[in-house]
C-alpha cells in the first residue's frame, strides 16, 4: 500500500488511501498557536498534497476536515463545556468533573493522531460532515479565543 509521510509547517501529515492522518502533538500545537487556528491553509494543503500523490481527490470536504480538525485539537475546551449542563442538572460539581475526566481520558486515545478518512472507511466521516456548515463560526471562534 503506498504511504507518503511529509511536514507541514512542522507537523506530520501521514497519507494513505482513502485517509490522512494528522498527528496532534506539539507540532501541531505549535503550528496553530503560532498562525492562529491555521487548520484552513494546512487542509488544503493536505488536500492537495494527496491529489498529486495519489492522482485522486481525497473524497472529504475541505469544511468538514476542518472542523475535524479543530474539534480533536480543542477536544478538551469542548469536553469542559460539557461539565456545566451536569451541574444544571443537580448533578455534584466533583462528581460531575470525575464523569468529564473520563471523558476525557477516553478522547485522549482517539485524539493523538486525528484520522481523516472518506465516508467509506471512517464511520465519524457523517458526523463532520453535519457540522461541516460551522467550519468558519468554528475557526472565528476559536481564533479569537486563542488571541485573548
Amino acid at each position: 500500500m503506498a504511504t507518503k509521510t511529509y511536514r507541514y509547517h512542522g507537523v506530520r501529515i501521514e497519507l494513505e488511501p482513502l485517509k490522512a492522518h494528522i498527528y496532534n502533538d506539539a507540532a501541531l500545537e505549535s503550528y496553530i498557536n503560532e498562525w492562529g487556528h491555521g487548520t484552513r491553509p494546512m487542509v488544503q494543503n493536505i488536500l492537495s498534497e494527496y491529489k498529486k500523490f495519489f492522482g485522486t481527490k481525497l473524497n472529504i470536504t475541505e469544511d468538514s476536515m476542518v472542523v475535524e480538525i479543530l474539534a480533536h485539537y480543542h477536544c478538551d475546551t469542548i469536553i469542559a463545556l460539557g461539565e456545566a449542563p451536569f451541574i444544571q442538572q443537580g448533578i455534584a460539581g466533583l462528581l460531575a468533573r470525575q464523569l468529564i475526566e473520563a471523558v476525557r481520558k477516553n478522547a485522549a486515545v482517539h485524539t493523538a493522531v486525528i484520522d481523516c478518512g472518506e465516508s467509506s472507511c471512517d464511520s465519524n466521516r457523517a458526523i463532520w460532515d453535519k457540522f461541516q456548515g460551522l467550519s468558519g463560526v468554528l475557526e472565528t471562534i476559536l481564533t479569537i479565543k486563542r488571541s485573548i
